[in-house]
């Protein structure tokens, strides 16, 4: 492509004067691997900030070998970013101007054109800054990365490169760069209200409450630490266990501590057997057996509490936390209307429909 310096410099005054219409960002404008070392390159350095922060993006020109005009196009989503200013670098003159206008097929892009022309020619050592553009980052933007289609720097396409004399245009690689959105980061202090008891056979839901509430992370991993003799696995977030016993499981917050440095907290389980209730002598059946050991209870005198200790678990008809009339009239209800059982909550419960 032969472009004349003259030529370059009326279309540049034309389009300060105008008003400018919508340029596409030349897709081949994107280098995404390693550029070699001697290569002329444009490049957009990734900076950081915070939601309602004003952050510099900085775009330096390296192994140039003399320009003497250029223009190039940023487009930046303005759901996320809010224009501040620009300003020209190290080695353009003033005829350095920029233009911000919407794009006219994405609504939640805008274009801002940078052009200048009668730049230094001489050849530059790297890191040369081109121009700096200032952002402020919109409050309530989530943590993350600003980049490709957010934020993406192209040629202007008037001009498909740099003109690097008055008869040759040049194109540049074009290494994009990004704004990373930072969080105040809160640690996680505790891990509470995680289940203590599960029972044998049925699966138990692990839940717990991250302290504090605005910790920076808070997604709980559960894994089994020591099943002993419970037979325990975790699936997801579900305990599941085949004997009674006790396990001890392990929750952990990636990065909970700091970025890098995971938050560990153990819990212990004690995982109970399914509970019959009337079975009294605990022979996994209800029979009259029971009903005659009940009615021995509360007559006294027959040391039942001792020689049937599951009486106080198993004889709570009613799972009120206490052994009364009500509970003799519910088994005796179950031994003569044979009312069959029933399983609530993942126990076996007879005594109530």
């Amino acid at each position: 492509m032969k472009i004349s310096k003259n030529y370059i410099s009326s279309v540049l005054a034309i389009i300060f004067v105008a008003a400018l219409s919508v340029f596409a960002v030349a897709e081949n404008s994107v280098i995404p691997y390693d550029y070699a070392a001697d290569e002329p390159t444009v490049r957009v350095l990734s900076i950081s900030g915070k939601a309602g922060e004003d952050v510099t993006i900085v775009v330096t020109i390296e192994n140039n070998p003399g320009i003497s005009s250029y223009g190039l196009t940023m487009l930046y989503n303005e759901n996320k970013l809010v224009f501040i200013s620009a300003a020209n670098g190290d080695r353009v003159t003033d005829s350095f101007r920029f233009f911000n206008y919407p794009e006219n097929d994405q609504a939640h892009l805008r274009s801002m054109t940078f052009t200048a022309y009668d730049v230094d020619g001489a050849v530059t050592t790297s890191g040369t800054v081109l121009f700096t553009i200032t952002f402020k980052i919109k409050e309530g933007v989530e943590p993350g990365v600003i980049e490709g289609s957010d934020l993406r720097l192209g040629y202007f396409d008037f001009l498909d490169g740099f003109a690097v004399s008055s008869t040759e245009v040049k194109e540049f690689n074009i290494v994009q760069g990004n704004i990373s959105i930072e969080t105040d980061f809160v640690p996680v202090a505790d891990i509470t209200g995680v289940p203590a008891t599960a029972t044998a056979g049925t699966p138990l839901t692990l839940t717990g409450t991250v302290v504090p509430n605005n910790a920076a992370y808070k997604d709980i991993v559960w894994c089994v630490k020591d099943a002993g003799a419970t037979g325990a696995t975790i699936t997801g977030n579900s305990l599941n266990t085949s004997d009674v016993g006790t396990v001890m499981v392990t929750a952990t917050i990636e990065n909970g501590l700091a970025i890098g440095a995971d938050y560990v907290k153990e819990f212990t389980v004690t995982v109970n057997a399914i509970v019959l209730y009337g079975d009294i002598n605990c022979d996994g059946r209800i029979t009259l057996s029971d009903l005659s050991l009940f009615a021995q209870y509360f007559i006294g005198g027959y040391d039942i509490e001792n020689r049937y200790p599951m009486i106080y678990t198993s004889g709570d008809m009613d799972h009120n936390g206490i052994l009364d009339s009500t509970d003799l009239s519910l088994l005796t209800s179950i031994i003569v209307n044979s009312r069959p059982p029933t399983i609530d909550n993942g126990q076996l419960i007879i005594g109530r429909n």
